[in-house]
């Protein structure tokens, strides 16, 4: 939820700061829309690739420290904590 979060807020002040919403009320509206599923798509997506980094070639399972690392490519921003919220997430399901 919080990296869903994240992008659409992030996109949606785009839509904010770029469209006149008094003139052009549907069309923020349409844009916002498409803003959470894109979220949507983006925060799975992310969490799926970093996922699979959870574990080396042999099978077993990363370190936080050396999970953080391998996902840093991946990862937008390099919070700690929110990291190892994900990476916890993610252990959670496996």
């Amino acid at each position: 939820p919080a990296l869903y979060g994240g992008f659409l807020r992030t996109y949606n002040h785009a839509v904010d700061q770029s469209i006149d919403k008094k003139q052009q009320r549907t069309l923020a509206r349409q844009f916002k829309n498409n803003n959470e599923v894109f979220s949507a798509f983006r925060a799975h997506r992310m969490s799926r690739d970093m996922a699979a980094q959870m574990v080396d070639k042999e099978g077993n399972l990363k370190s936080f420290d050396r999970f953080r690392k391998d996902v840093e490519p991946i990862a937008d921003h390099h919070v700690r904590q929110w990291l190892r919220t994900e990476y916890d997430m993610a252990l959670s399901r496996a």
